[in-house]
């Protein structure tokens, strides 16, 4: 029988056969298995700016908890910042992934917010389709708002881990 669950990342309130958490992932089954259907959605486009890259780093940045590795949600929060301050594409925030992951480093630990993202993996996986770039997409604009939270936690620190890094 299923029953309401409440997402501890999202907030994201989901039927759901389990009741038990993704520790490990700060999410309900339920959730993660949206998230899953997106990523799919997402990988399927093959599109060469690499939109699935929002994706992840969103999904990760909202459901940080206490078993997240700070490495995971330093990356989540440098996507979203360099996505929506400075416009990269999914591709060039995978490189720079890429790039800062070569940088050894104690990786910080960030206070995570008391209010939730207003829109969820659900929200994007059920937007209307738009036109984009000749062919139909979830709207990754929507995606990348709901990272607003997760953006402006990650302001001061990220600006600061980024410095040495965008300019090598």
């Amino acid at each position: 029988m299923n029953k309401m669950v409440m997402c501890p990342g999202c907030g994201l309130i989901l039927p759901s056969t389990e009741e038990q958490l993704d520790e490990r992932d700060h999410a309900s089954s339920a959730c993660r298995q949206v998230y899953d259907q997106l990523s799919a959605y997402t990988l399927s486009l093959q599109d060469v700016d690499f939109p699935h890259q929002f994706a992840v780093d969103t999904y990760a940045a909202q459901h940080a908890g206490t078993n997240l590795k700070p490495i995971t949600l330093t990356f989540a929060l440098v996507g979203l910042y360099l996505a929506c301050e400075h416009n990269y594409t999914g591709r060039q925030v995978q490189r720079a992934h890429m790039l800062l992951a070569k940088t050894p480093k104690q990786w910080p630990s960030f206070r995570l917010p008391d209010t939730k993202a207003t829109l969820s993996v659900l929200d994007v996986l059920n937007a209307p389709e738009r036109e984009t770039k000749n062919r139909h997409a979830p709207t990754m604009g929507d995606l990348q708002g709901c990272c607003k939270v997760g953006n402006n936690m990650a302001k001061g620190g990220i600006k600061q881990n980024l410095s040495s890094f965008r300019n090598g």
